[in-house]
């Protein structure tokens, strides 16, 4: 195999297993979600919906899987507006609203005017989503990633009027929520959790009904679809080397000693981002040739000041909190 062959192959496989968005599994969930949304963007219901399970369960792959499907139409880029807002980024409501300002594209409506108070950017906000009459102005999807954190805003008053928009017949509106808590109900005020749709989609590790064969055949499935090569890959790959790579891959999807290693991965919980780490450590490895250039050795981080000096200008600093000069004289010493 000649390095230009390795160098492709490796650089096709990182990215389809680091970049690659398409969600295996799942079938049920991610069609009750795409109908949710299309129903938005079709028909002009107002939905919400809350997308629940633990970290790397796959909750936001199956949400950008069924975006990227919808994107695909020309009637969802014309008539759909999507706002994806963070818990970890917008930690409060005002800077929730400045984003979805700037997603909606609605910056220059107020005609080069700084935002004032919380209360002007919330009827700014509303006033936008209510113009037109539901059959004729766009609708907005809204992604809330770590719904749990907006919970914890003053009053949850975003999520209070946002709940409020879909339950009414405003603007068509589609609110989805993705968390890992599963008593994020509860968290919701009264006031909030009456105008939520109480419509959840769980994603556990595995069903009820799935036994381990079922979740190691799954698990098999993925690693196949991550490790072939397909006919239309963009990277130059020799057809002949093509065939006998993925006729080697399919033979250790077989060997009884593979099974059996992935099977007790599986048992312990093998989820979409550990196996995606699993599968790029492998790749690293078992394609480096002799030519690679893999650096072998790593001097420690150092800093370019020493430790007298940033005492010094710990004692020039004015007010400063009492925990961090004790953690001056404790660590710098």
């Amino acid at each position: 195999m000649s390095e230009v062959n390795i160098k492709n192959i490796r650089n096709y496989l990182k990215t389809n297993i680091l970049n690659n968005n398409t969600f295996i599994g799942r079938e049920d969930e991610r069609k009750e979600i795409f109908d949710l949304i299309q129903k938005t963007v079709q028909h002009g219901e107002s939905n919400s919906a809350l997308v629940v399970g633990p970290r790397g369960s796959g909750k936001t792959a199956l949400i950008e899987d069924v975006l990227t499907e919808l994107q695909k139409s020309q009637t969802f880029n014309n008539d759909a507006i999507l706002v994806k807002l963070h818990g970890l980024i917008h930690t409060d409501d005002s800077l929730a609203l400045r984003s979805i300002t700037s997603q909606m594209k609605l910056d220059n409506a107020v005609d080069g005017k700084v935002f004032g108070s919380f209360a002007e950017n919330l009827a700014y906000l509303l006033a936008c989503l209510r113009a037109g009459e539901k059959h004729t102005s766009k609708c907005v999807i809204f992604i809330l990633e770590e719904f749990d954190l907006f919970c914890a805003h003053h009053n949850q008053t975003l999520l209070y009027n946002l709940f409020d928009i879909s339950q009414s017949a405003q603007t068509p509106i589609c609110v989805l929520g993705i968390t890992c808590r599963l008593d994020v109900i509860e968290l919701l005020e009264k006031r909030v959790k009456s105008r939520f749709s109480h419509r959840q989609y769980f994603l556990y590790p595995c069903k009820e009904d799935c036994d381990y064969i079922s979740r190691l055949e799954h698990t098999l499935t993925k690693i196949e679809y991550y490790l072939s090569l397909p006919e239309d890959m963009k990277f130059k790959i020799n057809s002949t080397l093509k065939k006998q790579w993925n006729k080697t891959l399919k033979g250790l999807l077989a060997d009884k000693k593979f099974r059996a290693v992935i099977q007790r991965l599986v048992d312990i919980d093998l989820n979409e981002r550990t196996l995606k780490n699993i599968l790029n450590l492998e790749i690293i490895s078992m394609i480096s040739g002799a030519g690679s250039r893999n650096q072998k050795e790593y001097q420690f981080f150092k800093l370019l000041v020493t430790s007298k000096q940033i005492s010094d200008a710990l004692k020039k600093y004015v007010g400063l909190p009492t925990e961090v000069v004790q953690w001056a004289n404790s660590s710098l010493v």
